[in-house]
């Protein structure tokens, strides 16, 4: 793969990533509270979510779980995002306690972010795979060769390619 698709692809999924923790805590902050902002200001809430979309960051940047994508089995691929979710975890746990965050704030918002989170990025990977490996199998994203030649090497040439 050359090195441009395999920037284009990790961005893919850092991005899809990006919007699973975004929706995950949404999710989370819903299931607690029954609104986003859960009788919090805006601000603090915004600082939560930017907190959680630099650690997912910091993981990328630094352990690049994206090594090895396509060809991780699902049980790969499930240790592979619980390990992100791992480290995230313990980031926003840190985080929280460095702002003196976790006395007020619920502790179990953070759990079922951790949990949606885990299931959302697990299954948008395994889609992403699914997808990805369709196209490439129909052709769409391969590349394609035009051989000129005699009809009678014309298979002897195919096979060599």
């Amino acid at each position: 793969m050359e090195a441009k698709q395999m920037q284009l692809q990790n961005f893919f999924i850092f991005l899809m990533d990006c919007i699973c923790i975004v929706l995950s805590y949404i999710l989370a902050s819903y299931l607690r509270f029954g609104n986003l902002w859960g009788g919090y200001t805006k601000g603090i809430v915004l600082l939560r979510m930017g907190i959680l979309l630099m650690s997912i960051t910091l993981v990328y940047f630094i352990f690049n779980p994206n090594r090895n994508f396509f060809s991780r089995t699902k049980k790969q691929e499930l240790i592979a995002v619980f390990r992100n979710i791992l480290i995230m975890g313990a980031t926003i746990s840190m985080a929280a306690f460095l702002m003196q965050d976790a006395q007020k704030y619920s502790r179990l918002v953070y759990g079922y972010f951790c949990g949606i989170d885990f299931v959302v990025m697990y299954v948008s990977h395994l889609l992403y795979k699914k997808y990805m490996n369709d196209i490439y199998s129909k052709g769409i994203g391969g590349r394609k060769v035009l051989i000129l030649t005699s009809a009678d090497r014309a298979e002897g040439i195919c096979q060599n390619i």
